[in-house]
């Protein structure tokens, strides 16, 4: 319906749903699929496009994609600059994961 509409806030909110559900179940091609097709259209409001790129991280790393980092890397750039500090704290938990030990020490002080 997001695609029919022409609404690429929607269409990035709707992929990236999809892409966590085939995550969960399992299917980590058909979650890069959903990423990939959110990823087509530029959604108009920044948040829109952090939820999917911090849903193309989770897919990404859980598929161990030579992806994510640069997906990660997107992310923490976009919310720093944005001001979505609940994005900045998501992107460093993505650091982490990722290896970043830096990161990891800097999670819990930029939660609270």
């Amino acid at each position: 319906m997001a695609e029919l509409a022409g609404d690429h806030c929607y269409m990035a909110l709707a992929a990236g749903a999809e892409a966590r559900l085939f995550m969960v179940h399992g299917d980590l091609a058909a979650a890069e699929h959903w990423i990939d097709r959110g990823l087509e259209p530029t959604p108009w409001y920044l948040w829109y496009s952090a939820r999917l790129l911090d849903a193309a991280a989770e897919v990404s790393i859980a598929g161990r994609s030579p992806r994510a980092a640069a997906f990660v890397e997107q992310l923490v750039e976009l919310a720093s600059r944005s001001g979505m500090r609940e994005f900045v704290v998501r992107g460093q938990s993505h650091r982490a994961v990722l290896g970043d030990d830096a990161a990891a020490q800097a999670v819990p002080w930029l939660a609270r």
